[in-house]
């Protein structure tokens, strides 16, 4: 399982993006457009110690998703806002069930403001990038985490 995520972290969101921008036309009919990739800050961050299994394969995933962005951001600038969303915690059901078996103490001990973030702040910066108010940010990283 973690083989195949780590494959399709990166490929999916590539043949999806280029599909979406290319195929049907859109981005050229409309001339602007946002490509906003969800990704991870583990495709940025390294840990020494306590890993779980596959975790690995998971960062390096993300991280080549993010290489996915910037090239996309490149090839597309001025016709689309490219970025890499890195949501930390989120309080959704996948998060919930992790809580179940490890606990919530951990989590939150390491996110300054002390609680998971709703799903409505990730959508909040998707509905900002969307606006298309801020152009420039192609290419961006984005961490929603707390911190």
């Amino acid at each position: 399982m973690p083989r195949m995520v780590a494959s399709l972290a990166p490929s999916a969101p590539t043949i999806m993006s280029s599909s979406c921008a290319m195929r049907t036309g859109w981005l050229f009919h409309s001339g602007t457009g946002v490509v906003a990739f969800m990704s991870s800050r583990t495709g940025s961050i390294a840990f020494t110690r306590n890993r779980p299994e596959g975790e690995d394969l998971y960062r390096a995933s993300k991280a080549a998703l993010n290489s996915v962005m910037k090239d996309a951001s490149i090839v597309l600038a001025g016709r689309a806002i490219c970025v890499s969303l890195h949501p930390g915690w989120v309080r959704t059901d996948m998060a919930e069930d992790y809580i179940k078996v490890h606990g919530e103490e951990g989590i939150v001990r390491d996110i300054p403001m002390g609680d998971l973030a709703p799903p409505e702040d990730v959508a909040a910066v998707v509905v900002f990038l969307a606006s298309g108010k801020a152009p420039h940010t192609t290419g961006a990283t984005i961490d929603i985490n707390g911190a």
